[in-house]
């Protein structure tokens, strides 16, 4: 997978565009070749002192192989960092692929950080 990402900051808001080339070279069965682009909306707050982010993206992809776009997916979700170390992440996505159909997915995240800067030290 080769990416280049391109942000931009207005005001609070935070736009960002990921472009992704994603090879795929198997041994047995045809290689694949997908484009993926996301276009990333994300507004961050503070709620109870604690630092959150709600966001909607529009991903694309685009597959090379049968040169036609073949599957989007809508999400809108929210972050939270619960402590320094913890932060979770709720999100609902809406994909429609042009192969396996609609699908609807919600996803539960929890992030662990093992190692986090400490403020005026850093972690090497």
């Amino acid at each position: 997978m080769n990416s280049v990402i391109f942000n931009l900051s207005l005001n609070k808001i935070l736009v960002d565009d990921r472009n992704v080339l994603w090879n795929r070279f198997r041994v047995e069965g045809q290689d694949f070749h997908f484009y993926r682009n996301r276009l990333r909306v994300t507004l961050p707050f503070s709620f109870k002192g604690k630092d959150a982010k709600i966001y909607v993206f529009d991903e694309a992809s685009y597959f090379f192989n049968r040169a036609r776009w073949s599957r989007n997916r809508i999400a809108v979700g929210v972050g939270y960092d619960v402590t320094k170390w913890l932060n979770t992440d709720i999100s609902f996505v809406h994909e429609a692929d042009v192969y396996n159909g609609k699908l609807n997915l919600f996803f539960i995240t929890g992030t662990i950080q093992f190692f986090h800067k400490q403020q005026g030290s850093s972690v090497k």
